[in-house]
């Protein structure tokens, strides 16, 4: 595939796709809410954006530290369940990782609770808890949300 090509990128398998394909043609993927990408996006021109979409935050460093007293601090200063220093974000080339820093408040990317000391890797449209997860189809006033999305 050339790189001068739009396409989605898998968030199953990392699998590069033609933009009009529905399926992942490696591991068969619902590729129907991925948006289409192209080589900006790879050179990893992401943001994290809150789920009320009130906030938004480029990641334009190889590495940021998020928390209410790092990165980030204007808007999870409010959120008590988020830590000083929460989470580690590492941006390796195309690829985005996270890192739980927090002993005692967890992150969590789609719910799931990023185990300790472990790089994790996100993908865009994943959603990343500082603090807190979904509990009875609710999110936890205390904790922060977002989702990783590809710059426009």
């Amino acid at each position: 595939m050339s790189t001068l090509e739009k396409y989605k990128i898998c968030p199953s398998c990392g699998e590069k796709n033609p933009p009009t394909v529905f399926e992942c043609r490696n591991c068969e993927a619902d590729l129907t809410r991925v948006r289409v990408v192209g080589p900006e996006t790879e050179r990893g021109a992401y943001t994290l954006v809150s789920v009320d979409r009130d906030y938004s935050y480029t990641l334009d460093a190889p590495e940021i530290v998020v928390g209410r007293e790092a990165e980030m601090k204007e808007y999870l200063s409010a959120k008590p369940f988020v830590s000083r220093q929460h989470m580690k974000v590492s941006v390796v080339g195309p690829e985005i990782y996270i890192e739980n820093l927090s002993a005692t408040n967890k992150t969590f990317v789609n719910n799931t609770a990023v185990a300790d000391g472990s790089p994790t890797r996100i993908l865009e449209g994943d959603e990343i808890g500082l603090g807190g997860k979904i509990v009875d189809g609710a999110r936890q006033a205390g904790a922060a949300y977002f989702v990783l999305e590809a710059c426009p």
